[in-house]
């Protein structure tokens, strides 16, 4: 089947960096945008009147909701970069148009925040696991609880910047024909006792090099970069800093855009997936008149990969809750480029043909 119905809500893709939706909280529903996060369960916006925060021009004020309750208990979350401070609290939530929503949904009230790198968006909505944090459903168990969907199900299409086709986060349903080019998903099981999208990852190559390994992939789309594990980071890293074509500049990597790189590969539950180097480097800039790529690979734990946006571009993924597994399908993308040459040739043909 390459359809199957269900809520689908915009993404907004934020220069490649993150990719936020609409998410309403409170009645009447104050908005905010919110970033989509499959590394993580809980939902935070700021509190108005935070000091310490890094947005402070669009805040949730409590008094402006009659559905408002909390307990002021004290919560602190923490991610690969940064940590928000806050205390959990309850509300009526909605995503998008709000034609889906639910009541006394536990999210935190940020009051302070630590950003290493700034954010741009108004705050954060998880779609792992409740077992990351225990006592509080998540957004998609309370949808389900409540009744407001049959599965617990969400395809997430991200695009690449630019691209005619925009974002797409679909709760309970997914569109193929729309957003990939095959016309089934692949379903891995995953390992979630950990509460991540996990995957194992037996192996990970890249040209004649091969690394045997046997550790968690996790499916994360609130990282922007793909970060490995030590060892087989330093191993990338000695691989294209040794050839000519690479140097290290301001700790990031950075290289000639006009070389080619091979395909990094990794096997999944036994089965190959690759992306191209056009996807693990970032668009060019001139550094002392050179054209330069940046890589988009961090070094990460020792007991993981973490597969965020860089990786997840090219796929179309359907996450199942219910089955705990994951469908993967080839990501459809627009070439923007090749649409304008195809148009232009087309129009030159057409005055041809009238003359």
């Amino acid at each position: 089947m390459c359809r199957s119905e269900g809520t689908s809500n915009k993404v907004t893709n934020f220069e490649n960096w993150l990719y936020y939706g609409m998410v309403n909280i409170g009645t009447p529903p104050q908005v905010f945008t919110c970033h989509i996060d499959t590394g993580s369960t809980m939902i935070w916006v700021v509190q108005t009147g935070c000091q310490d925060c890094h947005k402070c021009n669009n805040t949730f004020t409590p008094s402006k909701s009659s559905t408002f309750s909390t307990e002021f208990y004290p919560y602190n979350l923490t991610y690969l970069k940064g940590k928000t401070i806050g205390y959990i609290a309850y509300d009526t939530l909605s995503l998008g148009d709000a034609s889906i929503n639910v009541t006394d949904q536990p999210f935190v009230l940020a009051i302070g925040e630590e950003d290493d790198d700034g954010y741009a968006s108004d705050g954060l909505i998880g779609f792992a696991f409740d077992s990351l944090e225990p006592g509080y459903p998540s957004f998609m168990t309370q949808l389900y609880i409540q009744g407001e969907i049959k599965h617990r199900t969400f395809a997430l299409y991200l695009n690449k910047e630019g691209g005619d086709i925009s974002s797409n986060l679909m709760i309970d349903g997914y569109d193929l024909k729309k957003y990939s080019k095959d016309k089934d998903f692949l379903y891995l099981n995953i390992y979630q006792q950990s509460g991540f999208w996990n995957l194992l990852n037996t192996q990970f190559s890249f040209g004649n090099t091969i690394l045997a390994t046997y550790i968690p992939a996790v499916l994360d789309s609130g990282t922007s970069w793909i970060y490995a594990p030590e060892e087989i980071y330093e191993s990338i890293l000695d691989e294209f800093i040794g050839s000519s074509s690479c140097e290290m500049i301001s700790k990031q990597i950075q290289c000639l855009c006009d070389k080619k790189y091979p395909d990094f590969s990794w096997i999944l539950n036994g089965h190959t997936f690759n992306i191209s180097s056009e996807s693990y480097f970032s668009k060019k800039q001139k550094i002392d008149g050179v054209n330069l790529c940046q890589f988009l690979l961090g070094k990460g734990s020792e007991d993981a990969w973490l597969l965020g946006d860089v990786f997840m571009r090219n796929f179309y993924i359907n996450h199942d809750m219910d089955n705990l597994r994951i469908g993967i399908a080839e990501a459809r993308h627009s070439d923007n480029a090749l649409r304008w040459i195809f148009e232009g040739w087309k129009l030159i043909l057409i005055l041809i043909i009238a003359s």
